[in-house]
C-alpha cells in the first residue's frame, strides 16, 4: 500500500471510532440475560412405535402412519366438550311476570311436577305451646311459616303450603284474628282446629268463609282433619287430604298463583354481617336463628326455659328446623277486648286477642346469606306482600322464608354479630265482660263444691265466649261485684301450659 494511503487509514480509524462511541452514547444499553449454564441434561430416550392391533394382528406403524395417528387423536379430543368448572347459578332473578311454569312462587324453586303449582294455597294453623307439643309436624316442607304472638306471652305458627306437600301436619290448633289476614294475600284456604267464638264470627263474615277447613265448619272426619287422641293438642292433617277435600267440593283453583315476590341466588345490596338472630316474645316465649354458612340457610332454636334453648326439629324429618330467609316485619299489634282467647283459672279473668294489623306496610328486617338488611313491607293486595330496600325490590334467596312479626315499639339491640329484638305489644290480660262467674268451659276452672257445672269436664274448644252472641240476650244474673283495680300482670308471666285457644 501506498504510505500516503496507509496513513489516511490510520486517521480514518480513530474517527470511526469516535463515531460509534458517540452514537452509543446517545442509545440507551440493552440489558442482555446472563447465558444459560451448560448442564448435562440427557437427551430424551427415543419411545418405541405404538403397539396397533388390526383384526388381531400386530402391525407397526410407519413414522408417517404415527404422526397421522397422533393428529387424528388430538382432533378427536379438541372435538369434546370441556366440563363445566363453575355453577353460574340463576342467569336472572324470578320475578312477577317471570315466573318458569316450573318454580314455585313462593320458594322461588323448581318443582318436578308443574301441576303443584294448579292449586290453592293452605294457610295451616300449627301450635307452639304448650312445649310438650313440640317437635311439630310438617313446618320443615311448608313454603312459608309465619310466627305471631298469639296471647299470654305465647306464639303461634300460620303454616304457608303451595307447591310442597307433607302427610302430617300439626298439631292443628285455632286461628287468630292474623289468619283474617294471610289467606286473603294468597287466595288461601284456612286449616283450623277449635278457634274462639270471637274468631270465628269474624271467619263467618268473610267472603271466603266457606275456605274454612274446621270441625266447627263441619269438617270433623278423617281425612281431612284426624285427631290421634282426647288431647286437644292431637288434631293432625295430610296436605294432599285437604287438597283432595277442595276439589270434590269444586273449590280448588287451577290457575298459577302470582304474587309481588323476588327471588335471586345472589343479594342484591349490601349488608351487615348478622349470624344470630334472636326475638323474646316474653320471657318464655323465644325464638332463635343461627347462620350455617356451609348450608347457607339459618337454623332454628327455641326455649325450653327462661335460661335455655334447645335445637327446634320436626317429627317428620328428626332433623332441626331451617331456613334460607328470615323477616322480622314490624306491625301494629292491637287487642281486641271482645275476643277471649283463653281463661284464668279464676273464671272472671283471661286474655284477650291481639289483632296483628298486616295491611299498609311498615318496616322489617331481612337475614339471608349472613347479611342483615333493613326493609319495608308492603301491603297493597297486588299479591302477598312486598319487601323493598330504599324504594328497590328487595330479593329473596330461594328456598323457605321463615316470618316473624312483632310489634310496632318492640326493642332492637345489635352487638356484634348478633342481632336481638325484644317484642313489645299491649298487655292483653283483663276481665272478662259480661261474665260474674265462670261456666264449665273456661280451660283450667274447677268449680268449687256444689256448684252447678262442677262435673270437671274438659272444656271444648271454641264453646266459651264471655261475649253473647249478637241479637242474643245476655244470661240474667246477679249484679257483679266490683272488679279489683289491680294492674293485669306483666306479659312476661309464664304462659300457663294449657293457655291459648
Amino acid at each position: 500500500m501506498h504510505l500516503l494511503t496507509f496513513k489516511r487509514a490510520l486517521f480514518l480509524v480513530p474517527v470511526v471510532l469516535l463515531a460509534a462511541c458517540t452514537a452509543a452514547a446517545e442509545v440507551e444499553p440493552t440489558l442482555l440475560p446472563p447465558p444459560i449454564p451448560a448442564t448435562n441434561t440427557p437427551e430424551p430416550p427415543t419411545l418405541p412405535a405404538p403397539e396397533i392391533k388390526i383384526d388381531g394382528t400386530d402391525v407397526v406403524p410407519t413414522d408417517a402412519a404415527a404422526v397421522a395417528i397422533a393428529t387424528t387423536a388430538v382432533e378427536a379430543a379438541a372435538t369434546v366438550a370441556p366440563e363445566p368448572t363453575e355453577d353460574l347459578g340463576m342467569l336472572e332473578p324470578y320475578g312477577p311476570g317471570n315466573y318458569p311454569a316450573n318454580v314455585n312462587q313462593l320458594t322461588g324453586l323448581e318443582v318436578s311436577d308443574p301441576s303443584q303449582l294448579q292449586r290453592r294455597p293452605l294457610v295451616i294453623k300449627v301450635s307452639h305451646f304448650p312445649r310438650y307439643v313440640r317437635p311439630q309436624g310438617g313446618l320443615q316442607a311448608a313454603d312459608m311459616v309465619v310466627e305471631h304472638y298469639s296471647e299470654g306471652g305465647t306464639i303461634r305458627f300460620s303454616s304457608i303450603w303451595y307447591g310442597n306437600e307433607s302427610d302430617r301436619v300439626g298439631p292443628i290448633r285455632s286461628a287468630r284474628l292474623i289468619d283474617l289476614v294471610l289467606p286473603e294475600l294468597l287466595d288461601a284456604a284456612l286449616v283450623t282446629s277449635g278457634t274462639s267464638r270471637g274468631t270465628l264470627e269474624r271467619l263467618w263474615y268473610k267472603p271466603w268463609e266457606d275456605l274454612v277447613i274446621a270441625e266447627a265448619m263441619g269438617y270433623d272426619d278423617c281425612p281431612p282433619m284426624c285427631r290421634e287422641s282426647e288431647d286437644t293438642n292431637s288434631v293432625f292433617t295430610d296436605t294432599n287430604a285437604i287438597w283432595d277435600t277442595l276439589d270434590a267440593e269444586d273449590k280448588n283453583k287451577t290457575e298459577p298463583l302470582e304474587t309481588e315476590l323476588r327471588f335471586f341466588d345472589k343479594p342484591n345490596f349490601p349488608g351487615l354481617a348478622i349470624d344470630t338472630i334472636r326475638v323474646m316474645y316474653s320471657l318464655e316465649a323465644i325464638s332463635e336463628w343461627t347462620y350455617n354458612p356451609v348450608a347457607q340457610n339459618y337454623d332454628h332454636w327455641v326455649e325450653v326455659s327462661q335460661d335455655e334453648m334447645t335445637a327446634h326439629f320436626d317429627a317428620n324429618t328428626n332433623s332441626q328446623v331451617n331456613a334460607e330467609n328470615i323477616l322480622v316485619l314490624f306491625a301494629p299489634h292491637v287487642v281486641d277486648k271482645t275476643v277471649p282467647e283463653d281463661y284464668a283459672a279464676d273464671g272472671v279473668s283471661g286474655h284477650f286477642a291481639t289483632e296483628i294489623q298486616l295491611w299498609g306496610g311498615g318496616p322489617g328486617l331481612a337475614y339471608r346469606n349472613g347479611q342483615a338488611y333493613n326493609i319495608d313491607w308492603v301491603n297493597d293486595g297486588s299479591g302477598f306482600l312486598q319487601f323493598n330496600v330504599a324504594g328497590e325490590p328487595y330479593y329473596l334467596a330461594p328456598g323457605k322464608t321463615w316470618i316473624m312479626t312483632v310489634g310496632l315499639e318492640s326493642e332492637q339491640e345489635q352487638t356484634g354479630t348478633e342481632w336481638f329484638i325484644r317484642h313489645r305489644s299491649p298487655k292483653d290480660q283483663g276481665y272478662l265482660l259480661g261474665v260474674e262467674i265462670p261456666t264449665v268451659t273456661p280451660e283450667g276452672y274447677v268449680a268449687p263444691e256444689g256448684e252447678e257445672g262442677a262435673e270437671g269436664a274438659a272444656p271444648v274448644e271454641g264453646e266459651a265466649t264471655a261475649v253473647p252472641v249478637e241479637g242474643e240476650a245476655a244470661p240474667a244474673a246477679e249484679p257483679a261485684a266490683e272488679q279489683p283495680a289491680a294492674e293485669p300482670a306483666a306479659e312476661e308471666a309464664q304462659p300457663a301450659e294449657g293457655s291459648g285457644g
